[in-house]
């Protein structure tokens, strides 16, 4: 779902973000003008197999380093509606978690056909 809403931002979005973040830029815009006529341009640019915006780097980055004097907590966006107790456990602050609401995220692979 992360790629999904980098993708529906726009090639202007994307471009800045793989910049910022040191991703091969020219290797991304050759991508996106190849599929970009596609009906289903998001679903050939996944074909494609690149980690365009390194994803899997920045979460092993964060997973793989056991070393850390302070704890980490990986949560999905999608489980914070049953999780936001913890959360706000693991952070100390119990009060917060009535403060949170909602909404479903509009970048959801799994409605891509729909």
């Amino acid at each position: 779902n992360v790629l999904l809403c980098i993708l529906r931002r726009g090639i202007r979005f994307m471009l800045l973000h793989c910049e910022h973040i040191g991703c091969d830029v020219g290797a991304l815009l050759a991508d996106w003008r190849a599929c970009v006529g596609s009906e289903w341009y998001v679903l050939c640019l996944l074909e494609r197999g690149q980690d365009y915006f390194r994803l899997q780097e920045h979460f092993q980055n964060w997973w793989g380093h056991t070393q850390r004097p302070y704890e980490i907590m990986f949560v999905r966006y999608e489980s914070l509606p049953r999780t936001v107790g913890m959360v706000a456990d693991f952070v100390g602050k119990p009060s917060i978690k009535d403060l949170f609401s909602f909404k479903c995220s509009g970048s959801q692979w799994e409605k891509l056909g729909e």
